[in-house]
């Protein structure tokens, strides 16, 4: 009777062992997941990046009135602290959205990044101001620049420092985003011209697309 009673507190252990292991496994599964959402704002791009341990980047924001398609997503998904803010450039649909929210005083904005070229439009300087209502300061984003965000190691492949009067949408901030074995390339605006100008850097996309990433449009 004493060896069973022996052999069922171990198997009792053993269970509770395989079972604590088990949480373990999916604890650390999902601490490594990066999932990514591409918010309708119609035409302009909203990108919601969040890794498994709550690290949350925002990529622009839609046109101006889109702030409140994307404040609701949030909310749907229980987000009200943005760790990263980026602009990829100054248009309007891809800037609106983000001066929405740092309108909202509900959303906290810990960091905004920008492609370090500013704007000419009233809406450039309104978003700026309301950047500095919540002593921020701006970080520019430009080529080989390097960034880790959370789980994410982030490198930068346009726009290049020392432009002089740049192409809105060719100064787009374009990351690459690696996360484990999976990469996203997220390239803003640029036009094929531009594109090849990256590629012809050297970049880390010159020997082709990333899996899992964006292509070039």
């Amino acid at each position: 009777m004493k060896t069973k009673r022996i052999a069922r507190v171990v198997l009792f252990f053993m269970i509770v062992g395989m079972v604590i292991m088990l949480l373990t496994v999916q604890s650390r599964a999902a601490s490594t997941t990066l999932k990514a959402t591409f918010i309708d704002v119609g035409h302009g791009d909203a990108i919601l990046l969040q890794d498994g341990n709550g690290f949350v980047v925002l990529i622009d924001g839609g046109d101006k009135g889109k702030g409140a398609t994307v404040g609701a997503y949030l909310q749907s998904q229980g987000v009200d602290d943005i760790d990263v803010m980026v602009n990829s450039h100054p248009d309007s649909n891809h800037l609106g959205g983000l001066y929405d929210l740092l309108r909202t005083p509900e959303i906290t904005v810990n960091a905004i990044v920008y492609g370090g070229y500013a704007g000419d439009t009233t809406l450039w300087f309104d978003f700026t101001t309301q950047v500095a209502s919540r002593g921020l300061t701006p970080t520019p984003a430009q080529y080989q620049e390097t960034f880790s965000w959370g789980a994410m190691e982030v490198s930068v492949l346009n726009p290049q420092p020392g432009l002089s009067n740049p192409e809105s949408n060719n100064a787009s901030v374009v990351l690459l985003i690696n996360h484990g074995e999976v990469s996203f390339l997220f390239p803003g605006d640029i036009d094929i011209s531009q594109e090849n100008k990256v590629l012809a850097l050297g970049t880390p996309v010159a020997g082709g697309h990333p899996q899992g990433c964006s292509s070039w449009q």
